[in-house]
């Protein structure tokens, strides 16, 4: 699923998810919004349940009301009202006004976005901003991490931009049902517009950012299993070495079957570490009953004929909708299932291919400019098919580094890293 926003939000407007994405990874970030890339896992998913009840409900942020302003009461405490009898002064503070789900957008700053909730004071002109997230509250000084604290401070900007004083801001974490203040200082608020300042410029940027190193982000990251941290820099680490080799007038790591010390054979470097990839469960879903009719409810297709419900299916459960012969579809399902890029294969009922629906899924139009110039040109190709093989040799040796026993490893790596030099040669010829 990509993130349709950021194909029709200007390139100099940012989103607050955007700046939360940004502090938490560059590299994430320019898979979300760049590329259009997204996996789910069960962080995801657990943090789109806790925000399930937040968001079914938009509010509008009550107008601020200034004391003395055209909104303030005509008559002053403790003295006459009409009747001729004094009004009481009430020392009670009014209740806060409770807004969830608040969209709000600043030109000036160039910045919109969705609000949990906002506890608002209209009388007293302040607002507090409230950011739930489904973890438990981090072992950490601050008790919070930096992206979340620069989250909570760009929806203050948005409060301010809208007439609030807004001077703090709290998370709620679900996990473990607590609320931590987070003070919106000098510090914080000149890092989330550098952030934001920086958000701009990755929306424009056609290279992607190096992966993170060693860090403990990435345990958790749904696109883990895209972005491959540990084994790009692997791979950049290992360029580099035979760079620095070549200049020293050394052969590369791995050409005569010794690794440096505390490798294996081949250069294998430190052992990667082992991170789990996010499983597709996703399956496609066939609809085969001739006079059927697909339609939505919810985050689920329904199937019915005649009237009568014949089955249905989750969304997160399908990877593509194929429809075999006379089936309709709704506009309000297929306009989902683009929303989601799912897309939906058309078959004649003997099985005839005839076309398909997608939504908009490519983001990067730079990235499809240089795919076309790339298969116009045949050296392109070749070094494209180069590049494939040796990849697919190279994630052979990473499996075999990481499961393979010591016995029979370092004897199918040398056999790799001989093959992958035949290849290296063959290609060599074929583009000179």
């Amino acid at each position: 699923m990509g993130n349709a926003i950021s194909t029709t939000l200007p390139e100099d407007w940012a989103t607050v998810d955007m700046v939360a994405q940004h502090a938490y990874c560059p590299r994430r970030f320019h898979l979300m919004y760049v590329e259009g890339r997204w996996e789910e896992n069960i962080h995801t998913l657990e943090g789109k349940d806790v925000h399930r009840r937040v968001d079914r409900i938009e509010h509008l942020l009550p107008e601020t009301r200034s004391p003395g302003g055209e909104d303030a009461d005509p008559e002053e405490p403790g003295e006459p009202d009409k009747s001729g009898k004094e009004t009481e002064t009430d020392d009670a503070d009014p209740p806060p006004e409770i807004a969830r789900s608040v969209s709000l957008g600043c030109e000036e700053l160039g910045l919109m976005g969705k609000l949990d909730l906002v506890s608002a004071d209209p009388e007293g002109g302040e607002a507090v901003p409230v950011e739930t997230k489904k973890s438990r509250v981090p072992n950490t000084p601050e008790r919070s991490y930096p992206p979340e604290r620069v989250q909570l401070m760009a929806q203050g900007l948005l409060l301010r931009a809208h007439g609030y004083r807004s001077e703090h801001g709290y998370l709620y974490f679900a996990g473990s049902r607590s609320r931590v203040r987070v003070d919106f200082t000098h510090e914080l608020e000149s890092e989330t517009r550098g952030v934001l300042a920086a958000v701009r410029e990755a929306r424009r940027a056609t290279v992607m950012p190096p992966p993170l190193e060693d860090s403990p982000k990435c345990w958790g990251c749904s696109l883990c299993g895209i972005c491959l941290p540990d084994e790009t820099n692997a791979l950049r680490a290992a360029a580099v070495a035979d760079e620095v080799a070549a200049n020293r007038g050394e052969a590369p790591s791995g050409e005569d079957g010794e690794g440096r010390e505390g490798e294996g054979a081949g250069g294998a470097g430190s052992d990667v570490r082992r991170l789990y990839a996010a499983r597709d469960r996703a399956m496609p879903f066939y609809v085969q009953e001739q006079g059927a009719r697909v339609g939505k409810s919810g985050e689920r297709l329904t199937v019915t004929k005649s009237g009568e419900k014949i089955g249905n299916v989750r969304l997160i459960e399908i990877s593509q909708v194929i429809l075999m012969g006379n089936v309709q579809v709704s506009a309000q399902a297929l306009h989902l299932l683009m929303e989601k890029s799912i897309p939906v294969v058309h078959f004649s009922t003997g099985g005839w291919f005839h076309g398909m629906s997608h939504g908009v899924g490519i983001e990067n139009a730079y990235a499809r400019s240089a795919q076309y110039v790339a298969a116009a040109d045949m050296g392109m190709r070749i070094r494209f098919a180069e590049g494939l093989v040796r990849a697919k040799l190279a994630n052979q040796r990473a499996l075999l580094l990481r499961n393979g026993r010591e016995n029979g490893r370092d004897d199918a790596v040398a056999a790799l890293a001989k093959r992958l030099r035949h290849k290296e040669n063959r290609f060599g010829s074929l583009t000179e």
